[in-house]
């Protein structure tokens, strides 16, 4: 005897295969994938648009690469890893940015967007990079957003390079965070829009990027960081010839420096100095104020548009210390062994000098010139509006 189905029972049953019939049709969802490379080279350029990138050191003389592709549209079709050989090797993990200018990665954060072309570098180090790559028109920009659109492709690239010692790396990064760790080899790190940090480097280290924080903690070489805008924070770098910070915007802060030169510029953004020791330290900041504190050094100039300076110099040379400031107090303190000649002004505000043998009359309030010792160091010290306050007890306790 044959049942007959219920009416119900049989459209979920025809509904259900053509809900089958309708997924045998469709393409299979694209599947994540990776891929490594190894080079024996001198030098090695990885550029990457999207992802992470970390730089780790290699076990043997080659250069070791690790490209993991990711997200819902990961899919050959759309990423080419392009790899040349050579003494100066690169590998190259091309975006189809010919057919797509969206793309989501979630790293980002949820609420979190990035837009950035091949103009946004031109002022730092390789700013053509990105043009020269991707074949851009001069202004085309990628968005990159942290929350899924049905217009962008969810697609980015996460690369460990593994660098061999004494051998030279460059990365070029388009959107995310660079991390390099104990690394004896020189590095050149550059990201359009992303964090960078280093740690552990011995060999001299570039960070550079458009947009986003730097910090960087034991060198041992040259270091320059560049970024457009975002904080700097530079710790433990010893016996470099030159030290050379800049940002557009953010706060620096500056420890534990053994240079031959420091440079700090900052066109809007607090500077910390702390225990440093060079030869010649330049500060410039557009709108921010200065602290130092355990300052050893031969010459140095502090100039800032906006912000009070303080200052403790625990040793001082022959050669010239100027601090200007338009609108802030200064506090300049230094060593028991002072031989300086000073001058002071200020256009709004009175002069102290707690230093032995000297005693600034009424008249020079405003404006003072003396002499302390033989005078061998020349120190000049001017403000449009504050108060400026000398004293000599640098190295008796420490303000911090």
């Amino acid at each position: 005897m044959i049942r007959r189905l219920h009416p119900f029972r049989a459209s979920e049953i025809l509904r259900l295969a053509g809900a089958l019939a309708a997924l045998a049709v469709q393409p299979a969802v694209a599947a994540e994938f990776e891929k490594t490379f190894s080079y024996d080279a001198r030098e090695l350029t990885v550029t990457d648009l999207i992802g992470a990138v970390h730089v780790e050191s290699a076990p043997g003389s080659k250069f070791e690469v690790l490209v993991q592709v990711r997200g819902a549209d990961a899919d050959p079709k759309y990423i080419k890893l392009e790899s040349t050989e050579g003494n100066r090797a690169r590998l190259i993990v091309r975006f189809p940015v010919d057919e797509y200018r969206k793309y989501t990665y979630p790293a980002l954060g949820h609420n979190s967007r990035s837009s950035f072309s091949a103009r946004d570098d031109d002022r730092h180090h390789g700013g053509d990079w990105l043009r020269d790559l991707m074949d851009f028109a001069y202004g085309d920009r990628i968005d990159v957003s942290g929350r899924s659109s049905g217009r962008a492709l969810e697609l980015w690239a996460d690369v460990t390079v593994k660098v061999p010692a004494s051998q030279h790396a460059t990365i070029q990064l388009g959107c995310g965070e660079i991390t390099a760790n104990q690394v004896s080899a020189s590095l050149d790190l550059k990201s359009k829009s992303g964090a960078v940090h280093a740690n552990d480097i011995k060999g001299d280290l570039l960070a550079d990027t458009g947009s986003g924080s730097v910090e960087v903690r034991g060198v041992r070489g040259e270091l320059t960081v560049d970024t457009g805008s975002g904080s700097v924070i530079v710790a433990d770098v010893q016996d470099a010839k030159a030290v050379s910070i800049d940002t557009g915007s953010g706060e620096v802060r500056v420890s534990g420096i053994k240079a031959g030169d420091l440079k700090v510029d900052t066109g809007s953004g607090s500077v910390d100095l702390a225990d440093i020791t060079t030869d010649n330290l330049d500060v410039d900041t557009g709108s921010g104020g200065v602290d130092g504190a355990r300052i050893d050094t031969q010459d140095m100039k502090v100039d800032t548009g906006s912000g009070g300076l303080e200052v403790e110099l625990v040793r001082m040379g022959h050669g010239h210390y100027q601090f200007e400031t338009g609108s802030g107090g200064i506090r300049l303190d230094m060593p028991r062994d002072l031989s300086a000649d000073f001058d002071a002004s200020t256009g709004s505000g009175s002069i102290d000098a707690d230093i032995d043998g000297v005693q600034l009359s009424r008249r020079e309030r405003r404006e003072a010139h003396f002499k302390v010792g033989s005078g061998d160091a020349r120190v000049l010290a001017s403000t449009g509006s504050g108060g400026i306050h000398l004293t000599q007890d640098a190295g008796r306790a420490s303000r911090r």
